[in-house]
């Protein structure tokens, strides 16, 4: 059963705050380059997903292994999809999208967390 204050949880929220960290030093310092836009854009996202998947394993799970990099971007994408949907669905009844995303940037945490302890980074047993 989960607990909102699992260590494990603790420690991915502090994980997911380093990630977080990470992408935006990553995409600050290329976007100083003479890179075109979309390409600043795909390396970011390149390199933090690639940092994110390193982070979360072995910080979080205790599990680095690379067979799991495809089930790791299909989770990825399939939550900023759903994040991007969520947000345009409660856009209507909000202020603006910075609070659309406060609003959502918990549960979607929470989602994360499950989804990649149930599903990405699933010990065997």
């Amino acid at each position: 059963m989960f607990k909102f204050f699992d260590k494990k949880f603790i420690v991915f929220l502090m994980v997911g705050i380093l990630n977080t960290f990470f992408g935006l030093v990553i995409l600050f310092f290329l976007s100083l380059t003479d890179i075109d836009t979309w390409l600043v854009l795909l390396i970011s996202q390149l390199v933090g997903l690639a940092f994110n998947f390193f982070t979360t394993g072995n910080y979080v799970f205790n599990i680095t292994n690379l067979k799991l990099v495809p089930k790791f971007l299909v989770v990825s994408i399939f939550i900023y999809f759903l994040f991007l949907f969520s947000i345009n669905l409660i856009l209507p009844f909000v202020s603006n999208r910075t609070i659309a995303i406060i609003i959502l940037v918990i549960p979607f945490a929470l989602l994360n967390f499950i989804i990649y302890s149930g599903f990405v980074f699933k010990k065997k047993k």
